[in-house]
């Protein structure tokens, strides 16, 4: 697996989020049926009859355990009587375990809020009883809860704290990993994410686990979808597929085939897109028993693609079928995905009333499987919707929920799109009030006036109110400012020189003078909260392509010093301030170099454009971090440049 791993410096491709979270939804419902299939034992199952509950109690757990672990619609009323019976005779281990079987089918039915309730009834039970193993579950179980509802932050926290509490677990600690593998790939870490997922497929292979396996490649493969490097992904989704087949899965392999067609969809190759997606279907049909969530999705994907070439009738079709299945199981995210669809393909045929229907429909059960993927797209047809029926309020409202749900800042754009749909709505709005004038245009006048002399009077009574407030800062506060700033000032030069001396003045400054709770926390965490504010500057806002970027600029945008902030590169990286803007520096002009947008760009224009001041600056930096020139780079790679 050391190939891969080679290639974790190459630009990440851009999936959308929506495929992501189907991912992960296709997987649990994929999977689940897997292990449902194993043939119910008459035996086991007559033991329940028994009236001795303690044996009861073991049985219901063996039911769970070799049968319904993995198929929780089918395993819920077992593991109620477990809860039931557990209590009764107060073991603790057993009603944890059963509190987390129920948190697990509630966050299949996308009900968060009770699946993190019986999640931490059964933390605080293990944690009761103090079992490591137990509570090391109950920390993985919260984990996967959070990534649900979106809390990347507090979900990594408590899926590594699992794998720190049972590390011995391989099964459980490969699916934490998995799920840290999704959750740095959501949060554009490919790094990150690429290592967590080799960590738990080496563990899946070494344990045999074909199917896990096969799905970990399928999340790999989304990687290496890029040219020039498809040839990678598509040996990911072969391998997987071989997998699948080995354990004799077709869910998975229709899983793999659905993939492929999505690659091939969004690079507007529909004619191959609908080849692998009629596969997928054609595997899914397969399956008539269980909840056929996959094939109400390859339903839809069929849809979507006819919507693509125009064919209006045939995409009708499609989602016709695909709500048939979709409301017949209760599945709503399969239901949010294709009322999605019929809403777009209503706003296309200007059917702007039953496209505005639609898309409600597809927000409403959305929500219900907190599907916030879904929702900027739903929030960005409802503007178009109302744009197009005149109503720009109702559309300005539904374009600032679009922005208000993206994880990042607005872009550019957004902010534009923003700014042209409020000078519509403020348009219209001037319009009426110029109609209003002209049908009473004197009482409207008296009005204006009226409201002149109003503001002229708040703006004096503001005016002597700020001369006032300027004379008693001015002689009374001022002075103290000054003061506390002297001491401050006083602060910061014994801070940077001798921590004893920082001691005892903490000692002797009263209360109110005492530097702020973010300057006393320990040096750890000061440290590991700047370098992570540092890097946020570097990988976001790109400052390093600023040729006249300086350690005291960097210095003041983190609020510190540049003597503290010197000395934390050195320790965290080895290298100065600028030997460590030279590294992104260097990676930017690599990507331009290899991207074709760029191929009429000098390699002075390349040099300026990544940050460096000159191409002399450049070759030496260029040839000392990767034992070439920029010339020998781009002809090792193949590239032609003009």
């Amino acid at each position: 697996m050391s190939k891969p791993v080679g290639l974790l410096h190459l630009k990440l491709f851009l999936r959308s989020s929506r495929l992501t979270i189907l991912s992960f939804f296709l997987f649990t419902l994929l999977f689940s049926p897997l292990r449902a299939q194993v043939p119910d034992s008459a035996d086991l199952f007559s033991q329940l009859n028994t009236r001795d509950e303690s044996k009861k109690l073991k049985v219901l757990q063996r039911i769970y355990d070799e049968y319904y672990r993995f198929f929780p619609v089918k395993a819920h009323p077992y593991v109620l009587q477990s809860l039931f019976i557990s209590n009764k005779l107060n073991d603790k281990k057993a009603e944890a375990t059963a509190c987390y079987a129920i948190s697990f089918y509630y966050s299949c039915r996308g009900m968060l809020d009770s699946s993190m309730y019986f999640g931490r009834t059964g933390l605080e039970t293990s944690k009761f009883i103090n079992s490591g193993p137990h509570i090391s579950k109950g920390y993985g179980r919260l984990g996967e809860i959070y990534r649900l509802k979106g809390d990347k932050i507090k979900a990594v926290e408590f899926l590594k704290k699992a794998i720190e509490l049972d590390s011995t677990n391989k099964e459980n600690v490969a699916g934490y990993c998995q799920s840290l593998g999704l959750l740095y790939g959501d949060a554009g870490y490919p790094e990150r994410s690429v290592y967590f997922y080799l960590k738990a497929l080496k563990i899946w292979e070494k344990q045999k686990k074909l199917i896990e396996a096969g799905y970990l490649y399928c999340n790999l493969a989304g990687f290496y979808f890029q040219p020039p490097y498809t040839d990678q992904g598509f040996k990911s989704v072969e391998k997987a597929i071989d997998l699948f087949r080995q354990a004799k899965f077709p869910k998975g392999e229709s899983y793999a085939d659905n993939l492929l067609g999505m690659n091939y969809f969004s690079r507007m190759d529909y004619p191959e897109a609908l080849k692998y997606y009629r596969k997928s279907l054609a595997l899914n049909s397969l399956d008539t028993l269980t909840i056929r969530s996959g094939y109400s999705f390859n339903l839809t994907n069929i849809g979507d693609t006819w919507l693509k070439m125009k064919r209006i009738d045939s995409a009708e079709f499609y989602y016709s079928r695909a709500l048939q299945f979709s409301t017949r199981d209760q599945d709503w995210l399969p239901m949010a995905c294709t009322y999605l669809s019929l809403g777009e393909m209503n706003t296309q045929q200007k059917k702007y009333t039953k496209a505005i229907d639609f898309l409600n429909k597809g927000l409403f059960y959305s929500k219900l499987v907190n599907y916030r993927a879904q929702w900027e797209e739903v929030y960005n047809l409802l503007s178009k919707c109302y744009e197009a029926e005149g109503d720009n309020e109702n559309a300005l409202i539904y374009l600032k929920k679009r922005n208000e749900i993206k994880d990042s800042i607005l872009t550019e754009k957004a902010h534009q799109d923003v700014a042209n749909m409020m000078i519509k709505y403020e348009t219209q709005k001037k319009d009426e009030q110029i109609s209003m004038l002209n049908d009473d245009s004197k009482d409207k006048q008296r009005k204006i006036r009226i409201s002149i002399l109003i503001i002229l009077m708040i703006l004096s009574f503001s005016g002597l109110l700020a001369y006032l407030s300027w004379l008693y800062y001015h002689k009374k506060l001022m002075p103290k400012i000054w003061d506390m700033n002297y001491i401050q000032k006083k602060i910061d030069i014994v801070k940077e020189g001798d921590n004893r001396k920082m001691k005892a003045l903490y000692k002797i400054l009263p209360p109110k003078l005492k530097p702020s709770a973010i300057l006393q926390q320990p040096e750890a965490e000061m440290n590991k909260d700047l370098m992570v504010r540092l890097e946020a500057l570097l990988n976001h806002e790109k400052i390093y392509l600023n040729e006249d970027l300086s350690l005291a600029e960097t210095a003041r945008k983190l609020n510190t010093n540049t003597t503290y902030l010197s000395r934390l590169i050195n320790e965290q990286y080895q290298v100065n301030f600028s030997t460590f803007l030279n590294r992104f520096r260097i990676q930017e002009a690599k990507k331009m170099i290899l991207d074709d947008k760029f191929n009429n760009y000098s390699m002075e224009g390349i040099a300026k454009s990544s940050g460096f001041r000159s191409k002399s600056t450049f070759n030496q930096v260029f040839k000392n971090s990767t034992g070439m020139t920029p010339t020998e780079f781009v002809l090792q790679n193949g590239k032609i440049r003009t």
